[in-house]
């Protein structure tokens, strides 16, 4: 059996150590921050020098005791297999892309590792993909669709310039910027950030 002194020595654990940093990035805390946390409450800075019972200390100051636990796989378990709802978000999410079989697969392949996902943490990681290439679409089609309704305001080079940014997948910050500007001139009122 070990004794008091030797369990307030052990190191931490990793899984203390990256629940003190997400804790930290929950809350908002930055480093510098988070580390006059842990001055506060164990007189050192050092956050991977911290034993055991010192991270549980910071991990209670900080609200929340994100040790692991045990437990069993439930529906919401990271590692259980992916439900019906998220099966049913992502081939929604692809129609709206507008992709074919081969190029789902692809990525999929690419993001997990296999042709569809098996697991919620799987499929999870392609919803936030999924969302943020249809975040950053949308908003682009809409300028370029209300410039194309206010066509013959632009000059040739304006429409040229259009059409080439209605063929890219992704824009530079300089040619998004171009874009609301002959959004701007052209059209005027408020309008979506491409």
């Amino acid at each position: 059996m070990m004794s008091h002194k030797q369990r307030t020595t052990d190191p931490l654990t990793s899984a203390q150590l990256r629940a003190i940093w997400a804790t930290a990035r929950d809350i908002s805390l930055d480093e510098e921050l988070l580390r006059d946390v842990v001055e506060t409450e164990t007189g050192s800075r050092l956050i991977s020098s911290l034993s055991r019972d010192q991270a549980s200390g910071v991990l209670n100051r900080l609200g929340q005791d994100r040790a692991p636990r045990r437990r069993r796989r439930k529906r919401g378990d990271p590692g259980a297999l992916i439900t019906r709802e998220q099966a049913q978000t992502i081939e929604h999410n692809y129609e709206d892309l507008c992709w074919q079989q081969q190029a789902r697969a692809s990525f999929n392949k690419r993001m997990c590792g296999k042709p569809w996902p098996q697991t919620v943490a799987e499929a999870q990681k392609i919803i936030e993909a999924q969302r943020a290439m249809l975040a950053r679409k949308q908003p682009k089609s809409r300028l370029i669709e209300q410039l194309d309704q206010h066509r013959a305001k632009l000059t040739g080079w304006e429409q040229d310039f259009v059409n080439a940014m209605r063929g890219k997948r992704r824009l530079s910050s300089g040619q998004a910027a171009k874009l609301r500007e002959i959004h701007a001139a052209r059209v005027g009122g408020d309008h979506a950030r491409p």
